[in-house]
């Protein structure tokens, strides 16, 4: 029997373990299906946000997995960055909390925080590895199955990837520092694209590890900043697409929400605006309802009452058609 990987994340389970609860050594998440149970059910991470052989190429006639083996490397790097970002985050807090005096009550309570990441943005190149791990996760989603299935013809695929050798040849420090020191296996893909390789197999590689590349040629914005908001006691859901934006993708130089865990949401807003957010509980559930909505078919969290009450009032309260109003008044809390 074949041990190659069949069962294929398009969301990393690190990412999941994020909104679990660990049991009997077993990472499980209340989970609401849109397409098959629409209830909300108890499940392993290992069962949601995959698809059989989601991944899988076929080369020269066959099977190659090579693409969810280099997604399993890439995974473990991404969970310790955002590991290492959790704990500046407690770090953070602690050194709050020795500011206050012996009996101020904030000592003793957690309270929601905002907190700058502009001191670990000051390390090289931190910015752009950050931003090609935000655009791996955002072009990963299912939610955008069909704006390749339109997209990856021979011309968008070869102009995607020549792009991404400029990006490296006219770089070469950050190249370098990125290991990346020839193009030539990215110049043997464009050739392909006119030899006898299925045409599924070269999308599956060019939307999967080609296209994300073109966020790591996006610089930090000085006009933004990247801020995690801590919500203590309260829980955020999830879905199969933690992103909010406006903007066509997700890097630091666009306005961004993406929960990282069921208690930090990274926040991304131009510095002429504040975060303000005097209510984290209505603030949470608002962003909670949009994951809900604009999920394909995943929804998520370790708290099953809050699942079925952002479900229920998002239903009732927004619909299909109130996504746009839902952004607006999410918006408004950034001025």
């Amino acid at each position: 029997m074949s041990n190659e990987p069949i069962n294929h994340h398009y969301l990393p389970q690190f990412y999941l373990k994020g909104f679990s609860e660990l049991k009997r050594s077993s990472y499980r998440v209340y989970s609401y299906d849109k397409e098959h149970e629409r209830k909300v059910i108890k499940k392993s991470v290992k069962n949601i946000c995959c698809e059989k052989h989601r991944y899988t190429v076929s080369l020269d006639g066959v099977n190659d997995y090579f693409i969810e083996k280099s997604y399993s490397e890439l995974e473990g790097i991404m969970s310790e960055v955002f590991r290492a970002k959790k704990d500046f985050v407690k770090l953070k807090l602690i050194e709050k909390k020795r500011t206050y005096w012996l009996w101020d009550r904030r000592k003793f309570i957690k309270c929601p925080e905002v907190i700058s990441l502009d001191d670990i943005l000051k390390i090289p190149f931190y910015g752009r590895i950050f931003n090609y791990f935000l655009s791996v996760l955002y072009w990963r989603s299912t939610v955008h199955d069909e704006y390749f299935l339109t997209k990856s013809n021979k011309s968008f695929i070869s102009s995607s990837i020549k792009k991404v050798v400029s990006g490296f040849s006219s770089d070469k420090e950050f190249s370098s520092s990125f290991g990346f020191k020839n193009t030539e296996e990215l110049d043997c893909l464009v050739e392909s694209v006119d030899s006898n390789t299925s045409k599924d197999s070269i999308a599956k590689i060019h939307n999967s590890l080609i296209y994300p590349l073109h966020g790591l040629f996006k610089n930090r914005a000085k006009t933004h900043e990247l801020s995690l908001v801590y919500i203590a006691d309260l829980n955020v859901v999830s879905s199969d697409f933690p992103f909010f934006t406006n903007e066509s993708c997700v890097n630091l130089e666009n306005d961004f929400l993406f929960a990282m865990s069921s208690k930090l949401i990274f926040v991304n807003v131009d510095r002429k605006k504040r975060i303000n957010i005097e209510d984290f509980s209505d603030w949470t559930f608002k962003l909670s309802m949009l994951y809900y909505l604009q999920s394909k078919r995943y929804v998520f969290s370790n708290d099953k009452e809050l699942l079925e009450n952002v479900i229920k009032f998002a239903n009732v309260r927004y619909g299909s058609t109130g996504i746009n109003e839902l952004k607006k008044e999410l918006l408004s809390y950034f001025v």
